[in-house]
C-alpha cells in the first residue's frame, strides 16, 4: 500500500496514497507530475459486474531526456492489492467489482518524466 507524506503538486487533481485519494471522475484527463508519481482514485460500483480499466498514456510533457511509463494497481477497501503490476503505456484490465465495495486505482509513473493520462473505467 502506498504511504507517506502527500507530497502533491499544483497540477494534480488526485492524492498520492490510498489516505489521500479522490473520487473516480470519467471526464478529462490526469497528470503524473514527476517519476514515481502516484494518482490514487476511489471507485465505488453501482452494480456487481466485470469491468474493464484502462490507463492510457496521451503525451509526455518533458523535453528533457529520460525515461517514461505508465502502470496502474487495483486494491480494495483494507489496501489489499487485488491485481499486479500492470503497466507499460495502454494498460488495460478486466476485473469483477461488486456493487457497493470501495476500490482504489493507483495510477503511478515508472519513468523520470511527467505524463499525461486518461483512466477510463467501463
Amino acid at each position: 500500500m502506498c504511504k507517506g507524506i502527500d507530497t502533491l503538486s499544483l497540477h494534480e487533481k488526485a492524492g498520492d496514497y490510498l489516505e489521500s485519494n479522490v473520487s473516480y471522475s470519467a471526464s478529462g484527463t490526469n497528470i503524473l507530475d514527476f517519476g514515481n508519481d502516484h494518482d490514487v482514485f476511489k471507485y465505488s460500483p453501482s452494480t456487481t459486474q466485470k469491468y474493464t480499466i484502462v490507463s492510457n498514456l496521451i503525451s509526455v510533457l518533458s523535453d528533457e531526456t529520460g525515461t517514461y511509463g505508465l502502470a496502474f494497481k487495483i486494491y480494495n477497501a483494507n489496501g489489499i492489492e487485488l491485481t499486479p503490476d500492470l503497466g507499460s503505456t495502454d494498460t488495460r484490465k478486466e476485473i469483477t467489482l461488486t456493487a457497493g465495495s470501495i476500490y482504489y486505482f493507483d495510477v503511478y509513473s515508472t519513468g523520470t518524466l511527467s505524463v499525461k493520462y486518461r483512466l477510463i473505467v467501463s
